[in-house]
């Protein structure tokens, strides 16, 4: 619940009760006060099939219906909880009143289902079927909930629609848009030469290079490294086994060769250690360079993001401009058939095309 509201208040947004409703269900479990006023988290169980027993009923014709039984049932254990170990404002233990919470700020806020989304779900873009779940999640009504979704369609002015396809429109946040526009214009911008480079020192560095690894390096990744060491912006996209690990090694030679300092991000610890470990190059993860009280990418340094199919556009956005306001190099190296980031987009084949228009 904690971990939950964090990330909505992350994304400058209170988080509904009806999420705590949503997620106890999860685990199996309803929030109830009781008489007193004292909360408890009350534990269900999943009845076997063998036991869930239909019910019936006499319709408004005075016909007999067959309703599915109940899957759930309670188990008679029952968790105290604290009021202040519940990280929501207001209190709202009630379900129904947290539905009635929830509609009302809905309706008071319609671009709130959109920041959500967005912001703490992490969707670059979503679907009309998108808004339609996370409203009918938090709400039983299915008449109530189906109106709150199209008043948040119609009245959300922060949104585009991006697909104009009728049985799947697509929409995303202006915010957005204009953060995948900045990061691909600052590719844009960077896609120069770095004065830097010289080709005799790029062909001393793959001599030494080929020399101590007692093999010759593919025409692909000459073209790779010598695209990172002659241009400011870098992308590309390779297969699991086409070599980039290797390439990333005689980068890293071609940069002692012409005195540049070097860097590689990941996005998480273990894969920045792994690849330190495989390359030689000095690794942190995307969050440190971003947060970290210590400036890991030097002036001048080339940085390479690796794996750069999961980057998201936000981490992408912070480290491209931080690259750029210290006149460094920024390259990406990742295999687009491997999962994308999280919060949705596509960064990676965003600035793929970038590189391949102007040649880097």
């Amino acid at each position: 619940l904690h971990e939950h509201a964090d990330k909505y208040r992350d994304a400058g947004v209170e988080p509904f009760w009806a999420d705590a409703h949503l997620l106890a269900a999860q685990w199996n479990g309803r929030l109830r006060k009781d008489d007193a006023g004292a909360i408890h988290l009350d534990l269900w169980e999943r009845i076997p099939e063998a036991e869930i027993v239909p019910r019936h009923i006499v319709d408004e014709h005075g016909e007999d219906v067959e309703i599915p039984g109940l899957e759930m049932r309670p188990t008679g254990v029952s968790l105290p909880i604290a009021r202040d170990d519940l990280p929501f404002a207001g209190e709202f233990i009630d379900f129904d009143a947290a539905e009635v919470d929830f509609e009302q700020r809905v309706r008071a806020d319609p671009t709130i289902v959109g920041r959500v989304l967005t912001d703490v779900e992490g969707r670059g873009m979503w679907s009309r079927n998108d808004v339609d779940a996370f409203v009918h999640r938090r709400h039983s009504d299915v008449v109530t909930a189906t109106d709150l979704a199209d008043s948040v369609i119609e009245q959300d002015q922060t949104i585009a629609m991006v697909a104009v396809d009728p049985a799947r429109p697509m929409y995303v946040r202006h915010e957005q848009q204009a953060l995948e526009q900045r990061v691909v214009d600052r590719a844009a911008r960077m896609a120069v030469k770095d004065e830097r480079f010289t080709e005799r020192a790029f062909d001393r560095a793959m001599q030494r290079f080929e020399r101590s690894a007692g093999y010759a390096l593919t025409p692909e990744q000459r073209e790779l490294v010598h695209s990172i060491g002659s241009n400011r912006f870098a992308w590309a996209n390779g297969e699991a086994g086409s070599g980039k690990t290797t390439s990333m090694r005689a980068t890293k030679a071609l940069a002692d060769e012409l005195g540049v300092p070097i860097v590689g991000l990941a996005t998480s610890k273990a894969a920045a250690m792994k690849l330190e470990g495989e390359t030689g190059i000095p690794c942190h993860t995307l969050a440190r360079a971003m947060f970290g009280k210590r400036p890991v990418i030097k002036h001048g340094a080339w940085v390479i993001v690796d794996e750069s199919s999961m980057s998201s556009y936000k981490a992408l956005d912070a480290i491209g401009a931080l690259v750029e306001r210290t006149g460094g190099t920024m390259a990406g190296i990742g295999d687009g058939a491997q999962l994308p980031s999280i919060e949705g987009g596509a960064p990676h084949d965003a600035l793929s095309a970038v590189a391949q228009e102007h040649d880097t």
